[in-house]
């Protein structure tokens, strides 16, 4: 959107790699590296409790913590699993051609329309993540504390503030890079210096 309304951020590209390739990328590494760090818990966490430390923890109690995050791991990846297929659907969908239409050239419309796909799909997951860490898990496990009021009020708070902040950074994001040419002086900033900002 930028590149196209507001002649400060262009990028160009060669051959097959798009910013979309770019970000997928990025998305993949991301996801990857996630793995890498859950399979390096998970075999930390086969392990026998450390004799050093078997007079401070009782092992039942430590057998009860390892079992409690392992289901939250497992929780845990599928929602990152699903999170990760559905930007990928978003990214490779004709979303981002509608924003541009909707918007009408606006690139403020532009980045709100993009936050709220993004948030809205974000939500999906997130909602029911939370509700079964809480009541399903936790609840097994005597450690959750919150009743269900508490939870719909905490969630609603909870998006008010991401709205506001998250909406206030994008406006930020959207100025500069709407007044990027001028601040250099027409200098066309390319995708290396746009990845580098």
């Amino acid at each position: 959107h930028l590149a196209s309304k507001t002649g400060g951020i262009q990028m160009t590209t060669a051959g097959p790699f798009t910013a979309r390739v770019f970000l997928l990328l990025v998305s993949v590494f991301h996801f990857a590296w996630y793995l890498f760090e859950e399979y390096l818990e998970m075999k930390q966490q086969k392990k026998p409790l450390p004799s050093e430390v078997s007079g401070i923890y009782d092992s039942d109690r430590y057998s009860k913590f390892i079992s409690h995050e392992g289901e939250i791991r497992k929780l845990y990846f599928i929602y990152r699993t699903v999170n990760f297929f559905i930007d990928t659907c978003i990214l490779f969908s004709p979303v981002f051609a509608a924003i541009e239409r909707l918007s009408g050239g606006n690139v403020y419309l532009a980045f709100i329309l993009t936050y709220f796909v993004y948030w809205i799909a974000g939500e999906i997951t997130d909602i029911p993540y939370s509700y079964y860490y809480n009541f399903v898990i936790d609840e097994k496990y005597g450690l959750n504390k919150l009743t269900r009021r508490e939870f719909v009020k905490d969630e609603l708070l909870s998006i008010a503030g991401d709205i506001v902040s998250s909406l206030a950074l994008t406006f930020l994001i959207a100025f500069c890079g709407e007044h990027m040419s001028g601040w250099t002086n027409g200098f066309t900033v390319g995708w290396k210096k746009t990845v580098l900002i």
